[in-house]
């Protein structure tokens, strides 16, 4: 199916994104009414929070690595306008702690993702609801 095709390849830009830093990257695939579900707060960031606090995030870790520990499972509506992701994630990385030595961090994730088909052509990512767990 064309629109799965698709979506992988948007789950293979985030992953690059975050392998290189692309806060730009990042959100440029934000829709513009973006939602967040994280540690217990619903927020909707505008574009320019998104882009500032990728920045930041980007800017202090290092990824070692950001990887699927399962295929993810994408449904898409009978009408091809949404879509779910589920996404379940091992994330590697190190950042300079308080003193300025470097901290090694892993942790995992599973989050969903919703996607709409904007005007037909393309997909924006509407919300993500994120969970995670340490090793």
């Amino acid at each position: 199916m064309r629109a799965v095709k698709e979506l992988l390849g948007l789950q293979a830009e985030q992953r690059r994104a975050h392998l290189e830093g692309d806060a730009a990257a990042m959100v440029a695939m934000f829709a513009g009414d973006f939602v967040s579900v994280s540690d217990g707060v619903v927020s909707r960031p505008s574009r320019e929070e998104s882009l500032q606090r990728f920045e930041r995030y980007f800017g202090l870790v290092t990824f070692q690595a950001w990887e699927d520990i399962a295929e993810p499972v994408i449904e898409v509506s009978g009408d091809g306008s949404l879509a779910t992701v589920l996404v379940t994630k091992r994330v590697q990385l190190t950042y300079p702690d308080d003193t300025g030595a470097i901290t090694a961090e892993e942790t995992f994730f599973a989050w969903a993702e919703t996607w709409r088909h904007a005007d037909g052509t393309r997909w924006e990512l509407a919300m993500v609801v994120s969970t995670r767990r340490a090793p």
